[in-house]
C-alpha cells in the first residue's frame, strides 16, 4: 500500500512539473526547465495557481478591451446609420423644397401661356380688322380713280361739243379707248374675274 501511495504522489509531482513547466515564461521562449520538477508539491500547487490566476486575469482584461472595443464599434456604426438617416432626410428636403419652389415656376409658365392667348387673339382680330382696311382703301383708290376718268370724260364732253362736227369720230374711239384702258386698270387692281388661266 505504501509502494502505491509514494507512486500516485511521483506521478502528481510529474503532471504537476509539467504543467508548470509549461505555464513558466522560459517555457515560451523554449529554454529547459530543469527545476520545476524538484519543487515540493504545496509550491508547486500554489505556483499553479497562481500561474492560472495571473493568466485568467490577463484573459479577463483582454475580454474587457474586447468587451470595449466592441462597444466602440457598434457606437461608431449607431453614429454612422444615424448621420447616414440625416443626410437621406436632407435629401428628402431638398428634393421636397426643389418641389415646391417648381410650382410657382410652373404656375407662372401656366399663367404666361393664359396670357399669351388674349394677345394672340388681339393680333388676329387687328389681323382681321385690317383686311377691312385695306379694302376700303383699295375701294377708295378705284373711287378716286373712277371719279378722274369721269372728270377727264366729261372734260372730252365738253370739248367735243365745243368744237366743230368734223372731229366728233376721233374723240369717240379716243373715248372708247380709255374706257378701255379704264377696265383693262379696274380688272388688273381687283384681280380680275375674267377667263382662268390654266
Amino acid at each position: 500500500m505504501a509502494l502505491a501511495i509514494v507512486v500516485a504522489v511521483v506521478g502528481v509531482r510529474e503532471a504537476i512539473a509539467v504543467v508548470t513547466a509549461a505555464l513558466l515564461p522560459r517555457a515560451v521562449l523554449r529554454l529547459p526547465v530543469a527545476g520545476a520538477a524538484l519543487l515540493p508539491i504545496a509550491t508547486l500547487f500554489h505556483l499553479l495557481c497562481t500561474l492560472l490566476l495571473l493568466s485568467a486575469s490577463y484573459l479577463g482584461m483582454l475580454l474587457i478591451v474586447l468587451l470595449l472595443l466592441g462597444a466602440l464599434l457598434v457606437v461608431s456604426v449607431l453614429l454612422l446609420l444615424l448621420l447616414g438617416a440625416l443626410l437621406v432626410v436632407s435629401v428628402l428636403l431638398l428634393l421636397l423644397l426643389g418641389a415646391l419652389l417648381s410650382v410657382p415656376l410652373l404656375l407662372l409658365l401656366l399663367l404666361s401661356a393664359l396670357l399669351s392667348v388674349p394677345l394672340l387673339l388681339l393680333l388676329l382680330l387687328s389681323a382681321l380688322l385690317s383686311i377691312p382696311l385695306l379694302l376700303l382703301l383699295l375701294l377708295s383708290a378705284l373711287l378716286v380713280v373712277s371719279v378722274l376718268l369721269l372728270l377727264l370724260l366729261s372734260a372730252l364732253l365738253i370739248a367735243i361739243l365745243l368744237w366743230p362736227d368734223g372731229l366728233l369720230v376721233p374723240v369717240l374711239l379716243l373715248l372708247g379707248a380709255l374706257l378701255v384702258l379704264i377696265l383693262l386698270l379696274i380688272l388688273s387692281v381687283t384681280g380680275g374675274s375674267g377667263p382662268e388661266k390654266q
